[in-house]
């Protein structure tokens, strides 16, 4: 919103998050049916304490990237490059300028959303970035009004996908000392989620004794550049909190949540033609044989997604003091694992 003694100028799109497919390639064939067209809808609402002479009012839509020197802190870009730029007039004034009165003027703006446009990220490398920009332009002297909204674009899969099966099991044998698998419900994964993760062990032998697990969610990024044709690459590990229900350190079955970071901490997958992000998530056993601490890894290739919107109202005032009182059962004691790294045998199963 910008105000200006007498004028206030604002963008009221409906909403400023959109989502489309993951799969961004979309051939126009005759057997698969095209995702629906996303479309940008709100008004520009001009509000007027006094009669203003306008000469015109435009809105235009903005898309661009911004490429990065990586390492170098800078205030300044490589370079900045346009991928969609879109305008709308509403007033535009022939002969000097429009007069319009006190009071709120609205006009509706509709953009359509390619399907093709990468999402928005913000990395170490580039930018993608989404704007609305209205500008109001009057005669005289502070000529320019100028307001931006921030938008912004991800993609989201859907369970009936065929990459992302229903459960993932990693399971492995260390022969003679224990056999174990992790069972992790669905592939996909949204920030700020709390993943519920079945774990199971079965000790060979009296002497083992189960320290505890460790997650990771490992984010790797690959970043296609263009001025020298080549890509880089970059990888970081990301500590996830976990909780469990623990009575007895030698219980063969448990079941552990595991909070995902949220957008702050994480970047979700993409896959475009500037960037790419993937994520692993990496699972660690630790545990204590013959008075030795050793640990085991098991890592898969998950999907991480932005936090779900919400679109139920909130209850109001009356509806909340009426609702019916549940009384809870006090809770199982909860417990969360020590994370300590041990420098142990180690080995890797990864299962698609």
């Amino acid at each position: 919103m910008t105000f200006i003694r007498n004028l206030k100028l604002e963008i009221k799109p409906a909403k400023d998050r959109f989502f489309l497919p993951l799969n961004n390639s979309f051939e126009p064939t005759a057997d698969v049916v095209q995702p629906p067209e996303t479309v940008i809808q709100g008004e520009v609402l001009v509000r007027l304490k006094r009669p203003l002479k306008v000469t015109s009012l435009t809105l235009k839509f903005e898309g661009y990237v911004e490429e990065k020197a990586f390492g170098v802190k800078s205030l300044k870009f490589l370079s900045q490059r346009y991928i969609v730029k879109e305008k709308i007039v509403f007033l535009q004034a022939p002969n000097g300028h429009q007069q319009l009165s006190a009071g709120t003027h609205a006009f509706n703006f509709s953009f359509a959303l390619g399907s093709q446009l990468p999402e928005t990220v913000h990395s170490p490398f580039l930018n993608v970035r989404y704007n609305l920009v209205a500008i109001l332009k009057k005669p005289g002297f502070s000529t320019t009004v100028k307001q931006v909204k921030e938008l912004s674009i991800s993609r989201v899969s859907e369970v009936s996908d065929p990459d992302c099966q229903p459960a993932i099991v990693l399971a492995n044998a260390w022969p003679k000392v224990l056999d174990y698998s992790v069972v992790l419900s669905n592939k996909i994964l949204a920030l700020e989620q709390t993943v519920p993760i079945e774990f199971h062990l079965w000790p060979h032998s009296p002497d083992i004794k189960f320290l505890g697990l460790e997650f990771y969610l490992v984010e790797e990024i690959t970043y296609m550049n263009r001025s020298i044709e080549g890509t880089t690459n970059t990888k970081r590990w990301i500590k996830l909190k976990s909780i469990s229900t623990l009575h007895d350190s030698m219980l063969t079955n448990k079941l552990v949540r595991v909070q995902i970071p949220p957008e702050a901490r994480a970047r979700c997958d993409i896959n475009n033609e500037f960037i790419q992000i993937h994520h692993k998530l990496e699972v660690r056993i630790l545990f204590e044989n013959r008075r030795k601490l050793n640990s085991i890894t098991l890592r898969c290739q998950v999907i991480v997604q932005p936090e779900p919107l919400i679109d139920e109202d909130l209850p109001s005032y009356m509806q909340s003091f009426q609702s019916q009182l549940v009384e809870i059962a006090d809770p199982q004691p909860l417990q969360t694992w020590s994370n300590n790294i041990l420098p142990a045998y180690e080995v890797v199963a990864l299962v698609h």
